[in-house]
């Protein structure tokens, strides 16, 4: 019968995960990863995929289901400090989902970011070098993908940091739509 058949197949889902800057993206990768979930239909389960060096990721074995979304990474953004961990994930009662229907499909997703630049001085207004600086949620809000087809959520805490120049500044970069205490 041809729809038990539909019933029975897997799909697959594929993309990249980056972040958007001043028009430039950049890929998410080693530490990174994309899962994809339904927690209101058993027979659905979830697929997972840890990100490739180019942002890419590839889930096999989902069934015909819609998915919300959750991207996770525990490298940081700047590239230049400590580890953080932050993760993202689409309110399971927000649409759009992402509808595997009778084939594979491609997903990307592109977060938007912007850049925070941080000067730290000693006392008599000198430059210090090689000092972190930790960029910390205390409000959170949606944060839309660059095509606005997603909107992830960002838990409160020690979200990025980065490692002042030889000129005292850090540049750390934090997710739009929020509010952020800096902590030296």
């Amino acid at each position: 019968v041809m729809g038990s058949a539909l019933a029975d197949s897997t799909y697959t889902v594929s993309g990249t995960v980056s972040l958007g800057h001043n028009g430039q993206t950049v890929p998410l990768s080693t530490g990174a990863n994309v899962q994809y979930l339904n927690n209101n239909d058993p027979a659905c389960g979830y697929g997972y995929s840890n990100l490739d060096g180019s942002g890419n990721y590839s889930i096999s074995g989902l069934p015909n289901c819609q998915y919300y979304t959750t991207i996770s990474y525990n490298t940081n953004v700047s590239n230049n400090g400590t580890s953080d961990r932050m993760t993202y994930g689409n309110d399971q009662s927000a649409q759009p989902y992402v509808n595997v229907i009778g084939s594979n499909l491609t997903q990307n997703y592109t977060l938007a970011v912007y850049s925070v630049a941080v000067k730290v001085e000693d006392m008599a207004g000198n430059p210090l070098a090689g000092t972190g600086v930790f960029v910390e949620t205390n409000a959170t809000a949606p944060i839309p993908t660059s095509d606005g087809t997603q909107s992830f959520n960002q838990p409160n805490g020690i979200d990025e940091s980065a490692v002042t120049g030889t000129d005292g500044i850090a540049n750390a970069y934090v997710f739009p739509a929020s509010t952020y205490d800096i902590l030296g």
